[in-house]
C-alpha cells in the first residue's frame, strides 16, 4: 500500500427514482432508470455494483460512487478514462477507499495519477492496490466543472504473486537468509520480507528484473530490528548487520518517467546471499622450544 489519508466517503451514485404521483396514485411507468444518463441528487442516491473485468460507461454532471469486493492478497487497478469531447480543460478525479473510509490506492508518477490530465492529452484517471483483507471498496469518481462529462470505468483484479499481502513490516514475508524468492510487484505493490541475521552476519541483495525495459527502475530498502534504516553499498546492495534480530527487506518499482503513473506489473527475482560472523580462530600452537643445555628432547644421555 503506497499511501493512505483518511476522508470522508460521500455514498453519491447511480440509482434514479422518479415518481409521478396523480391523485396520490403512482402512474403506469412513472418509475424509471436511464442506466446511460444520471439525474440523481444527494438526497437520492446509492453506490453501483461494479466487477472484475466490467467497463462501467457513465453519463454525468455529478459524483458518482461504486463499489467492489476483493479477497485477501488480490490486487486490483481502476481505470476512469475520460470521453476528451465531452471536456473543456475540466477532469475527473478517482479516489478510493477501503472498508474503514481511509483512502487507498494512490500511484507514484505523474503530477496526479488519480486525476486525467487534459494538457497533457492524458485521458485515464488511475488507482491501484493490494487488499489486506477480504472487505468491500468504494470508488468515487469526481467531475470538475459544470460541463456533462462522459467516462468508462473499467476494473481488473489478480493476484500478482504467492506471498501477498506483504505489503507493511508487520505482514513481511519471513524467508531464509540464503534464499532465491520468485515474486512480481507493481506501482501500487510493495514487498516485505524478513530475515533473522546475527551481528556481524553480511548479507548481499540482488533484484533480477526486465523493469528496465518498461522505463521502471526497482528500489530496495533495509530496516534494522531498531527500526532506522540501513545504509546499503551503492554497488552491489549488500550490508553488515550491526545487531542481532529480525531485518526488513522491502521491494518496490517506480516508473521512471515521472509521467506514466503505470498499472503494469513485473516479475522478478530476489536473490539473498547471506555470509556468517567469522568466528575468532584459535591462536597458532607454536612449535616447542629446546632445552635450555641445547639437546634435542630425544636426545641420549
Amino acid at each position: 500500500m503506497r499511501q493512505t489519508n483518511t476522508a470522508r466517503i460521500g455514498l453519491v451514485a447511480l440509482l434514479v427514482l422518479s415518481a409521478v404521483v396523480i391523485g396520490g396514485i403512482f402512474a403506469p411507468g412513472a418509475l424509471a432508470r436511464d442506466a446511460g444518463t444520471d439525474t440523481t441528487s444527494e438526497g437520492e442516491t446509492t453506490a453501483t455494483p461494479i466487477h472484475d473485468g466490467e467497463t462501467v460507461s457513465m453519463t454525468t454532471t455529478t459524483a458518482q460512487n461504486f463499489t467492489f469486493d476483493v479477497t485477501r492478497g488480490e490486487a486490483f487497478t481502476l481505470t476512469a478514462t475520460l470521453d476528451a469531447s465531452t471536456s473543456s480543460f475540466d477532469d475527473i478525479t478517482i479516489s478510493v477507499y477501503d472498508g474503514n473510509g481511509t483512502e487507498v490506492g494512490a500511484l507514484s508518477g505523474g503530477d496526479n495519477p488519480a486525476s486525467t490530465n487534459i494538457l497533457m492529452e492524458d485521458f485515464d484517471a488511475k488507482a491501484g492496490d493490494v487488499a489486506e483483507a477480504n472487505q468491500t471498496y468504494t470508488v468515487r469518481v469526481t467531475e470538475e466543472g459544470e460541463k456533462e462529462k462522459q467516462y468508462d470505468l473499467t476494473l481488473e483484479t489478480h493476484r500478482l504473486d504467492q506471498y501477498d499481502p506483504d505489503e507493511s513490516p508487520e505482514s513481511a514475508t519471513v524467508v531464509d537468509s540464503n534464499a532465491t524468492i520468485d515474486a512480481a510487484a507493481a506501482n501500487y505493490d510493495d514487498d516485505h520480507y524478513a530475515v533473522n541475521l546475527t551481528a556481524g552476519d553480511e548479507l548481499e541483495i540482488d533484484v533480477v528484473s526486465d523493469v528496465h525495459d518498461r522505463e521502471w527502475y526497482e528500489q530496495v530498502s533495509v530496516t534494522a530490528p531498531n527500526g532506522e534504516d540501513v545504509a546499503l553499498d551503492d554497488y552491489n546492495e549488500s550490508f553488515v548487520a550491526e545487531q542481532n534480530g529480525t531485518y526488513i527487506v522491502e521491494v518496490g518499482f517506480e516508473p521512471a518517467a515521472t509521467m506514466d503513473p503505470s498499472l503494469d506489473s513485473a516479475a522478478y527475482t530476489l536473490e539473498l546471499d547471506h555470509s556468517p560472523v567469522k568466528k575468532s580462530e584459535d591462536p597458532p600452537v607454536a612449535d616447542p622450544e629446546p632445552p635450555e643445555d641445547g639437546t634435542e628432547n630425544d636426545s641420549c644421555p
